[in-house]
């Protein structure tokens, strides 16, 4: 008995934007950033992508796909914040050993906005010195990110 494929209703099949879309979101970026690298646009306002990503995420066959997707997903692959920072750090040594001075400039203003963006965790305005913040973000951020903060505050208070 052969059996026939089920019929898949147009509005049901994923476009390429939403299936790049899905991808990346359940690898564990956000919205905006999911969208703009989707996309394409890299240059695209937070805002602008941030609601064109909601615009996707309300249809229903967006939703199945990326509950299937971060259901079936290896959890290590999905991108921390300790990940992204690693990330952060890394290639602002590799433009330091290049003496790309405005690549690491631009590296050094993200990973300070990315420390930054953890104050929703830590409240920095608690952190006396720089121990004390890599203290507070202890199983938060992986060994790895927190020796390459430690390397990066390069036991300086940064907060005096």
């Amino acid at each position: 008995m052969d059996k026939k494929p089920a019929k898949v209703h147009v509005s049901e099949v994923l476009t390429p934007l939403e299936r790049k879309y899905c991808a990346i979101r359940a690898r564990g970026f956000n919205k905006a950033e999911s969208y703009r690298q989707a996309a394409n646009k890299p240059r695209l306002k937070a805002e602008d992508a941030s609601s064109r990503a909601c615009e996707i995420e309300r249809r229903p066959r967006v939703i199945t796909k990326l509950r299937a997707l971060l259901d079936s997903a290896n959890k290590a692959d999905i991108v921390t914040h300790g990940r992204y920072v690693q990330s952060l750090i890394d290639d602002a040594q590799e433009a330091r050993d290049a003496a790309n001075y405005t690549a690491l400039a631009a590296f050094q203003r993200l990973i300070g906005q990315s420390v930054g963006a953890l104050s929703d965790i830590v409240d920095v305005r608690q952190v006396s010195d720089s121990n004390v913040l890599i203290q507070k973000l202890e199983g938060i951020l992986d060994d790895k990110a927190l020796q390459a903060l430690r390397d990066q505050f390069n036991a300086k208070d940064t907060f005096h």
